[in-house]
Parts: structure tokens; sequence; C-alpha cells
């Protein structure tokens, strides 16, 4: 079954950005702004699972989507890049002793948005 994953690094989480500490999303079960493509956002549904993942400091928490939200636009490199966020209901955080914290798939570097997130 398709997986939305999304990261929320500690590393770049600051004060008054749009970046949400991976524990405020854990905690509010709402998560950032993402800029996704057209292509990609069609492929998310309500329902499908969700897992939120910070390297940084090896968390990782599991849901379902229970929403994804259009939130607006912004400039990307040759376009304008529409902004999503998402929310989920049930999540919480796993256990990531002895395992991955995603799938090898997951890991990519070329499986970026085509907004450059």
């Amino acid at each position: 079954m398709p997986t939305l994953f999304l990261l929320a690094p500690h590393s770049k989480t600051q004060p008054g950005t749009h970046r949400k500490d991976f524990y405020t999303i854990v905690a509010n079960g709402v998560g950032p702004d993402y800029g996704i493509s057209t292509n990609l956002i069609q492929q998310v549904t309500t329902g499908m699972p969700v897992i939120v993942f910070d390297r940084d400091r090896r968390l990782q928490a599991e849901g379902t989507v229970s929403h994804v939200l259009f939130v607006g636009s912004r400039p990307g490199p040759d376009f304008l890049c529409r902004m999503y966020r998402w929310l989920a209901r049930s999540l919480a955080a796993a256990g990531t002793a002895g395992r991955n914290l995603v799938p090898e798939s997951a890991r990519d570097t070329q499986r970026r948005s085509a907004c450059g997130n």
C-alpha cells in the first residue's frame, strides 16, 4: 500500500518558519506546509498510511492521512509551486531501536518534490 513519508528534521526547525518540530506534529496531528507537485498530490488519499520522521533525533511516528488541504502557492524555480498541509489521525510515536527509520526507497535523494523541498 502506498505510504506518505514526511521529513521533520530537528536541524531545520526554526521559530517563525513554516517548519514544525516532530513533537508538535505528533501532538497536533498537523504537518507543515509542503510544496508537492500536482501528479504526486493526486496520489495522496484519505486513509493512507503516513510516517513522519526526524533523522536527526531518530524519531518516527505513524498514523493515517485524514485530510490534505491546499494552502496557497509560492514561486518555484520556473513555475508556481502549490503548497499543501496534511492532517493525520492516530499519529503516534513508534519505536526505532534496531531498525531503519524509513524504507530504503524513501531515502532516495532524487525523490524530491518538484517544488524544491
